[in-house]
């Protein structure tokens, strides 16, 4: 077990875990990229493998034209009666209420192999941020963060509803029952979870948005379905980072009781650099839990997150230097592309990839043909041999420091529309307007 709080470097955010016997696995969001939810495995909460994903055909995810930031939200990983579920829903956008998902889990016997996971059973309720609850009794209970409380005087942005589901169908076995509105000013509550230890329900929820005002509170109940209270005493928020810590934004925590008894926490987090840029995007991070003596969770000792960059991870020149020879599908070995493909997008020849551009640019809203991998440091670089004879100005191919299509900076070679060679052109966007940039280069 580990003795300080690692970073579990390079993951996504939207942390959640489980354990089936000895093995531990985590799995994350995805959001618009392709393969959705990796799964994580480990052994001792430190080393971590990447062993699959959950969501990888097209019966199971499209997410073709979803907006920068949505796409696969925040999964639940639970393991019962020898299976394991994930919950989860995806997003397009928040363009209005009929944008509001429709939630689903899939499932599989044997999580090494991630062609075995299901098509999706969807949820009658809608919603983000899926929890799945299997209780001792056989019923199994769904909380759902909804984007407004209908029928009630003053709805909130988002609050937390419960409801026990038909497992084998997905369907509602009851009306849903509000578990929390947020007390704070930004009205958010999400991201929820619902487990037990001894006798008692706990709800931990996320929130205040996933930013500067990001924390997580718990709540507890003798039912799953309620009615929850709060601490007696001033224990909530019990996870929050201020802003002006190295760590920052902290919360979405998901709990884990070990092999040996010990109970962990994983959440997520984001590490500005020192502009103040978190372009590493949000992270997972991993903490201890304590137990009071009425019964209530403390994370870290109650103290916020310090800075633990790789207190337990390889040092930082093994975590900043890989190569690929794409011998192998990239797919299968951290390698992302951006949103649900048509077709197969690339294939390996020999000794090199071959990826097939189509009517899409790296600015568009449709899905260009991008082969992507997650940036798990600072700074640093990269290279790569391409060869490529661009037929006409219209087409392209090159590298990319890639977020989002607001917020790139692309090298790539193209036809010059005043002869018939070729040359090589930087292309960016400006920070604030999001308007395009180009400058040629020889």
């Amino acid at each position: 077990m580990p003795a300080r709080n690692p970073i579990l470097a390079g993951f996504n955010p939207d942390p959640s875990i489980c354990r089936a016997g000895s093995d531990y696995f985590l799995a994350v969001s995805s959001m618009e990229f392709f393969p959705g939810i990796p799964i994580y495995h480990s052994k001792n909460l430190v080393d971590w493998q990447l062993i699959g994903h959950a969501l990888s055909r097209p019966s199971q995810i499209v997410i073709r034209g979803t907006k920068p930031g949505f796409g696969v939200f925040a999964p639940t990983l639970r393991y019962h009666n020898g299976r394991f579920y994930i919950a989860t829903a995806i997003c397009t956008g928040w363009d209005d209420e009929s944008s509001t998902p429709r939630g689903f889990y899939v499932s599989t016997d044997d999580i090494w192999n991630e062609t075995s996971w299901s098509d999706p059973i969807y949820f009658d309720i809608l919603g983000i941020d899926q929890d799945l609850f299997f209780d001792d009794d056989g019923r199994t209970y769904l909380s759902v963060a909804k984007r407004k409380n209908e029928g009630q005087p003053e709805p909130t942005w988002e609050a937390v509803w419960g409801v026990e589901v038909d497992l084998t169908t997905g369907r509602s076995l009851g009306q849903p029952t509000l578990l929390r509105r947020s007390t704070q000013a930004e009205g958010i509550a999400e991201g929820s979870h619902i487990f037990k230890r001894h006798d008692w329900y706990y709800l931990c929820v996320a929130e205040g948005g996933t930013e500067e005002y990001h924390q997580e509170w718990i709540f507890r109940s003798r039912s799953p379905l309620g009615p929850y209270e709060e601490p007696d005493t001033a224990m909530n928020p019990i996870l929050h980072n201020p802003p002006h810590l190295s760590i920052r934004h902290t919360g979405h925590v998901d709990f884990l009781e070990g092999q040996d008894g010990r109970w962990w926490a994983v959440f997520l987090g984001v590490r500005p650099s020192s502009s103040g840029s978190a372009h590493l995007g949000r992270e997972t991070f991993l903490a201890p839990v304590t137990w009071t003596a009425d019964d209530w969770p403390v994370i870290n000792n109650g103290l916020p997150i310090g800075n633990v960059i790789c207190a337990d991870l390889p040092s930082n020149s093994s975590l900043s230097t890989w190569s690929d020879g794409f011998t192998e599908d990239p797919l299968t070995k951290g390698w992302y592309l951006s949103q649900t493909p048509f077709r197969k997008e690339y294939e390996i020849r020999g000794d090199h990839l071959a990826l097939y551009g189509n009517g899409h640019s790296i600015h568009d809203s449709g899905s260009p043909a991008l082969l992507l991998k997650k940036q798990t440091f600072f700074s640093g670089s990269f290279s790569a041999t391409l060869a490529f004879s661009p037929a006409d100005i219209y087409e392209e191919a090159g590298i990319t420091v890639f977020h989002s299509r607001y917020g790139f900076i692309a090298l790539f070679i193209t036809k010059s529309p005043n002869s018939a060679e070729t040359e090589i052109v930087m292309r960016w966007t400006e920070e604030k307007t999001h308007r395009l940039k180009v400058r040629c280069q020889l």
